[in-house]
This record gives structure tokens, C-alpha cells and sequence, in this order.
């Protein structure tokens, strides 16, 4: 089953952005279930009314054929319903998707490994042995904690699983802005190159 991650992203826009975001965000999504195909939010970053950002995990079959048709620059042409005198009717956001075995940077060997006693709901016996997980990936510093589970390994499993995802969001997030730059430089191409374009209120 392929599996991509996929990240929706205003870049470093305006409330309207953040709004436009949300609503393909939406789309996106809704898209997704008429394919058949999971789409789940396992970040976002909220800005205004809006987002600055939302991660979704992909997956099913035919995953990567179906994030291609959505990815690039999306223009969203509406009034803004924060500025109603504002001039601009044209709104851009950016998907980018990424497979999830592109994160060049994980090593688990470099993952440092803590317990600790959970702090969460159980009763007593929850507080009794240490296990909650924390994990942190040393060349970056990145950490999360996780106490979901009473079984230290499960909760280790776990701890992996989104520490990894932490870096690979961290990764994309980095990428995405460094791509907004460019679309600001070229502005001009970009207005007439995007992929998809909506004509709906914000």
C-alpha cells in the first residue's frame, strides 16, 4: 500500500491564504474519499480563520498517482471576505507531496530513548513503573513524548513512528518555504501556471 505525506501550505501569505488553505485542505480531502483512498491530518498550524499548514498521511492504492494531480501552486479567486475593500482576488496556496521513504535525514541509531513514569489516566498502577516514552532525535533536538499505552514497548513502537513523522513534517515544512520563495520571485509565471483553479467565496 503506497503511502505519501502531503502538506497544504499558505506559505508565508496573507489571512486569505490561510483561509484559501483550509478550503482546498477540505477539497482535498473529500477528494480523497470518492478515491477511496485514507487521507488523515496528522498536523496543522492554524493562522486567523485559516491555515498556515496541514499534513495529511496518504494512503491506498493509486495514493501517488492521485496526490500528483493536487500538487503545485492552486489559485483560489474570491473577494476577501476579511478586507472587503481590498482590490486582490487572487489567492495562492501550495501542495507539495513527498513518499514517506524519502526522509533522508532519520537514523534511529541516533534517537535517544527516555522513560518515565505516565502522568496520564489508569489509576494507581499507571504511576507504578515508568512507562512513558520519551524520544528525541539528537542531531536535531526534536522530541515527543508518548504515554497512550501501559506497555513501555508499545508506547517505544509508537514514540518512533511519530518522532520520525515529527522530521519528516520538519523536512517538508523546510522545503515548502524554500519553494514559497521562489513562487514570490517569479510571481509573474506562477499566476499563469497553476494547477487547479477555484472561483468560490472564501
Amino acid at each position: 500500500m503506497q503511502t505519501m505525506i502531503v502538506l497544504v501550505s499558505a506559505g508565508r501569505g496573507p489571512d486569505e491564504c490561510a483561509l484559501a488553505a483550509a478550503r482546498i485542505a477540505e477539497k482535498f480531502e473529500a477528494d480523497a474519499t470518492r478515491h477511496n483512498i485514507m487521507a488523515k491530518t496528522v498536523e496543522i498550524l492554524k493562522q486567523g480563520h485559516g491555515v498556515r499548514s496541514q499534513v495529511f498521511k496518504v494512503q491506498g492504492e493509486g495514493a501517488e498517482d492521485f496526490v500528483q494531480q493536487w500538487t503545485g501552486t492552486l489559485q483560489w479567486i474570491a473577494s476577501s471576505p476579511l478586507r472587503p475593500y481590498h482590490k486582490r482576488k487572487n489567492w495562492f496556496v501550495h501542495i507539495a507531496a513527498f513518499r514517506e521513504v524519502e526522509l533522508r535525514e532519520w537514523d534511529e541509531r541516533r534517537v535517544r530513548i527516555e522513560t518515565c513514569r505516565s502522568s496520564g489516566p489508569g489509576g494507581q498502577n499507571v504511576n507504578k513503573v515508568e512507562t512513558a516514552v520519551r524520544a528525541t532525535y539528537l542531531p536535531t533536538g526534536l522530541q515527543v513524548m508518548v504515554m497512550d499505552s501501559r506497555s513501555q514497548l508499545q508506547n517505544k513502537k509508537a514514540a518512533l513512528e511519530r518522532l520520525r513523522a515529527k522530521l519528516l513534517l520538519a523536512e517538508t515544512q523546510r522545503e515548502s518555504e524554500s519553494r514559497y520563495g521562489r513562487w514570490q520571485e517569479h510571481d509573474a509565471l506562477q499566476r499563469g501556471g497553476a494547477t487547479r483553479i477555484f472561483r468560490e467565496p472564501l
